[in-house]
């Protein structure tokens, strides 16, 4: 970990369980009616100061685990939000310095009040923001959720709609092969040629390869071998093995197409010499094993155990590869990463 997340992370949690001991001991005060009980209990060890340390302890523990339950949102928040932490530590700091003062002076029944007072008052305001933060980050990531599933289903949707135009296709070339068969027995050599020109543009659009049995990877793939010859990226593609499996059709899509979509765009920032995407999906025993690379030009980060782009849209930023991490977790399978001499890799396995 960086030096300033250490500190600041021991700052909290030290601090933290003073501000605690000083409000339950203010409470012990009150509630034993003794008012050099607070003085005593600092300067000597005894039965209360171990029951007071214990309860406060055990409250944090439990703030704690927590927040390693929800560590994936609380990483995030607090690498958002650091500058708020650090802010906080400062304030517990002086809140603290303050009570020491006041240990000082607590024969003067006028200021205990304030011993608990300061110390209350920010464990309250910690608490709120901290709350407050989470809610909107958690807010986000509902959004980002429904963004998600909205690509997934459009992608799903685009290449069903392809398939079903290539279907549509199909069957209009029978009937166009009736009509050129009826021109050619009438010798109207011209009028086949006219018809052939006209119905040229259709019958290229069936010029797709067959990868596998599985239609809807046959689709992906040959839409995105389109759209990579279109941005002149040379796309090797390596399908071997059986894919009509349990995989759901939309899942393909989400792992299939975000990730070509992934390395094109990123080809597209290099230069045309290094354009080049290695695809393999291959099928072995009751194992799927998917690897893709693709040069990168710029920094991968990663922060928080996620992919950090420069991409201007926040909001859509990560979401492509959340939905192939959600899709892969969800077919019981393994996502791995990894960025050298600027080729960016995904490895993914999938236990059928």
């Amino acid at each position: 970990m960086a030096f300033w997340k250490c500190f600041i992370l021991t700052a909290l949690y030290f601090e933290t369980i003073s501000l605690f001991d000083v409000l339950f001991v203010y409470i012990w005060t009150v509630a034993v009616k003794e008012i050099q009980f607070a003085e005593n209990i600092q300067l000597q060890m005894s039965a209360e100061r171990v029951v007071i340390m214990a309860f406060s302890r055990a409250i944090l523990m439990g703030m704690v685990f927590w927040s390693v339950n929800c560590r994936a949102v609380v990483r995030r928040v607090f690498i958002k939000y650091k500058k708020i932490f650090a802010f906080f530590v400062l304030l517990e700091y002086i809140v603290l310095l303050y009570c020491d003062q006041v240990f000082l002076f607590m024969g003067n029944r006028k200021i205990d009040i304030y011993f608990v007072f300061f110390p209350l008052l920010l464990l309250l305001v910690m608490a709120w923001t901290v709350s407050f933060i989470i809610y909107f980050e958690k807010k986000d990531e509902i959004t980002a959720i429904h963004i998600r599933n909205d690509m997934m289903e459009k992608n799903y949707q685009d290449m069903v709609m392809l398939y079903q135009q290539r279907d549509i296709i199909s069957h209009d070339i029978k009937n166009h092969l009736v009509i050129l068969s009826s021109l050619m027995e009438e010798e109207e050599f011209n009028k086949a040629r006219q018809y052939v020109k006209k119905i040229q543009e259709p019958i290229k659009a069936l010029d797709q390869r067959r990868y596998t049995r599985n239609r809807i990877i046959n689709s992906i793939m040959n839409d995105k071998a389109k759209k990579a010859k279109l941005f002149d990226v040379s796309l090797n593609i390596k399908v071997v093995g059986n894919f009509m499996t349990a995989v759901e059709d939309i899942d393909w899509c989400a792992i299939l197409a975000n990730l070509l979509d992934n390395a094109i765009e990123a080809c597209e920032k290099v230069t045309v010499e290094e354009r080049r995407i290695d695809f393999s999906l291959v099928r072995k025993d009751e194992m799927i094993i998917l690897d893709i690379s693709n040069p990168y030009c710029g920094n991968v980060k990663l922060m928080d155990g996620k992919l950090y782009t420069l991409k201007e849209d926040k909001m859509l930023h990560g979401i492509g590869m959340e939905s192939v991490k959600y899709a892969v977790e969800k077919n019981n399978g393994t996502l791995e990463y990894s960025f050298m001499d600027h080729i960016f890799r995904v490895n993914i396995v999938l236990f059928l």
